[in-house]
């Protein structure tokens, strides 16, 4: 990883200033969100799940606590 992941697109590619410009307006738009909902309902179809779950499990990862001095 770099830290410039959008200077590292392949060469064939466009400019990564506008690589950047297209992602950033279908984010904006919600564009990809809707893309990964479809993802998911055709995944879970292909293995024989209901396309919307009943439930869903959040997990959250705390950062570790530092003890306080008394």
């Amino acid at each position: 990883m770099s830290g410039y992941q959008w200077g590292m697109l392949p060469k064939d590619f466009s400019p990564h200033s506008t690589v950047h410009s297209f992602y950033r307006r279908y984010r904006i738009k919600g564009v990809w969100e809707k893309v990964m909902h479809e993802l998911d309902k055709t995944s879970r179809i292909k293995y024989e799940r209901s396309d919307n779950p009943s439930y869903g499990i959040i997990h959250k990862v705390l950062p570790p606590q530092v003890p306080q001095k008394k």
